[in-house]
C-alpha cells in the first residue's frame, strides 16, 4: 500500500450552498498524462481517505469590484487575408487496434484565420498537425507527434519555419526528439535534430 498526498493546484470553483462535488479517480488520463510504463489495477482505500477543500470566509469587499476599468493601447490594425479550419478526429485502426486522436489546423491554434498586420504589410499564418496514437491495452506504445510551421511573407520576402516533435516511451525512459528547419525564400537555411532521454522516475 502507498500513502498519496495530491494537490489539486490546477483547480479553482466556487460551490453553492446546496451543491454537491463528486470526485472521480482513474488510473489512466490520456493524453493530459503520459500512461504507466505497464498495466495496472489500482484497488483505492477509502477508509482513511478525504478530500480537503478550503473555506473562504466572507469579506467587507464581497459584491464590489475595487479596480478602475482596464486600460489597453490601441489594437494593431490586422486584416484576414484567408479563412483559417480546425478539425478534431478519431482513427480507430481495426487491424492493429491502435487509435489516433488527430487534430489538423491552419490559421492560428484554433483556425481564427491567415492574418496580415496593415502596418508592416506581413502576412502570418501558423499551421499544426497534431496526432495522439495509443493501443489500449500497450501502454508503451503511446506515441505524440506534433507538427508545426510558420510563415512570415511580405513584398520581396517569405520566411517559413517547420518543426517535427515526437514523443515516446519505454519502461525506463521518456523519449523526445525534435527537428526544426528554416527557409528564407524557398531554401533552407538552418536545420537543426535533437534527442532527450529522460529517466520516468516512477512516472
Amino acid at each position: 500500500r502507498y500513502r498519496a498526498r495530491i494537490a489539486l493546484n490546477a483547480l479553482g470553483h466556487r460551490f453553492l450552498a446546496g451543491h454537491r462535488l463528486r470526485l472521480a479517480v482513474s488510473t489512466a488520463y490520456w493524453p493530459l498524462i503520459w500512461p504507466t510504463p505497464e498495466r495496472v489495477t489500482l484497488t483505492v482505500h477509502t477508509a482513511d481517505t478525504r478530500l480537503e477543500l478550503p473555506v473562504r470566509t466572507a469579506q467587507d469587499l464581497d459584491g464590489t469590484n475595487p479596480f478602475a476599468a482596464p486600460e489597453s493601447a490601441p489594437k494593431t490594425p490586422v486584416s484576414k487575408v484567408a479563412d483559417g479550419y480546425l478539425k478534431r478526429e478519431i482513427h480507430h485502426d481495426l487491424m492493429s487496434g491502435i487509435v489516433t486522436y488527430v487534430t489538423d489546423g491552419e490559421g492560428g491554434v484554433f483556425g481564427e484565420g491567415i492574418l496580415r498586420f496593415d502596418e508592416i504589410d506581413t502576412v502570418v499564418n501558423h499551421a499544426m498537425r497534431r496526432e495522439l496514437s495509443i493501443h489500449p491495452d500497450d501502454p508503451l506504445s503511446a506515441h505524440y507527434r506534433i507538427l508545426q510551421h510558420y510563415d512570415l511573407k511580405r513584398d520581396g520576402w517569405d520566411i517559413q519555419v517547420k518543426t517535427e516533435t515526437v514523443m515516446t516511451s519505454t519502461k525506463n525512459d521518456l523519449i523526445l526528439t525534435g527537428r526544426l528547419d528554416a527557409f528564407e525564400d524557398g531554401k533552407r537555411v538552418a536545420s537543426r535534430n535533437w534527442r532527450e532521454t529522460v529517466p520516468r522516475n516512477c512516472l
